[in-house]
């Protein structure tokens, strides 16, 4: 049984029911139990997913990011020779900005495709590009700021802060390295008080718990004997660790959705990744024909215009969108 586990209360078999309050700390621990396993196997999952998606994707991208160049340099070529209203060419224009945009984002140094996005552009990419990471680092000192700003600190948060810290310094009391004598023992107990240090900087209370079951300050029975009020301040502690570790959870989710194409509302397995690398390789080959299929619609100016009325309603996102 995990030291975690063994933080369980049991009711006694011929005792009362568990109160409330030690329910909802049995409660709690399993769900951060499955929590922190689910966020390991994300940690532990993503870069071998991000190394296999790299060997499939890189001689895919290199031939998907050609055929986009050569597109906007037909399209460019396109609007130069035909008769298009100002409308159409306004969306001829658009395109252009549009697909070159995305392309300098990851080949900056492509002077002739930079010369492009200039000539159709209602200002340079250079100059727009520092614009938007102007407004990016603005942003970021803005979250920083308002992560900073002190919060009022309810009693009831001060309590629960309280039991973390009396926990960390009964731990901090047995386990100082320097108070040592034997030099195995002090190894140890340097290692020991490293967990310690982290578990209280993050305001991990089951692990300081489990510490305090592991060098044996405390039995598996030591919750279960607390009064409601303790548990009551523990659950508040818990809850909060339980909230970030959800949120840790989502962030992960959101980036790998995010770095690999993954379509929104899509929510991945970590312990089964591979069905989405397949999904991208279909994706991938889709595009492929479509780069090869769309050549002709230039072929046909009136083609083309039909196809240029349809692109007018597409909802386009900013070329400066981070990628």
């Amino acid at each position: 049984m995990s030291s975690i586990a063994a933080l369980q209360i049991v009711p006694p078999a011929d005792g009362p029911a568990l109160s409330t309050a030690k329910q909802r700390f049995n409660a709690l621990v399993k769900q951060i139990e499955r929590t922190r396993e689910t966020l390991a196997t994300w940690q532990d999952r993503v870069p071998a997913f991000r190394q296999a998606h790299a060997e499939a994707f890189a001689p895919i991208a290199r031939t998907l990011d050609a055929g986009d160049r050569a597109w906007v340099f037909s399209l460019d070529a396109a609007l130069a020779r035909g008769t298009w209203s100002r409308t159409q060419r306004e969306t001829l224009r658009e395109l252009i900005c549009e697909l070159a945009g995305d392309l300098l984002h990851r080949h900056r140094d492509d002077s002739e495709l930079k010369a492009v996005f200039d000539r159709h552009a209602a200002v340079d990419f250079d100059t727009a590009r520092r614009h938007q990471e102007d407004t990016w680092d603005r942003i970021d000192e803005e979250n920083v700021r308002a992560q900073d700003t002190p919060r009022p600190r309810e009693a009831q948060a001060e309590l629960a802060a309280a039991s973390v810290r009396d926990v960390y310094r009964k731990l901090a009391s047995a386990l100082h390295p320097d108070r040592e004598t034997d030099l195995a023992q002090r190894d140890t107990k340097t290692a020991l008080m490293q967990r310690v240090n982290h578990a209280y900087d993050t305001k991990d209370l089951l692990t300081l718990l489990s510490l305090q079951l592991e060098i044996e300050q405390i039995d598996p029975d030591h919750v279960a004997r607390a009064d409601d009020q303790r548990v009551k301040h523990y659950n508040q502690v818990l809850t909060e660790q339980l909230v970030e570790l959800r949120a840790e959870v989502e962030h992960l989710e959101w980036d790998f959705c995010d770095e690999f194409d993954v379509a929104p509302g899509i929510r991945p397995d970590p312990t089964d990744l591979a069905p989405i690398l397949g999904d991208l390789q279909r994706a991938w080959d889709r595009e492929l024909y479509q780069q090869k299929d769309r050549l002709r619609l230039l072929a046909d100016e009136k083609v083309t215009q039909r196809w240029l009325n349809g692109e007018r309603n597409r909802v386009r996102r900013n070329p400066f969108d981070p990628a």
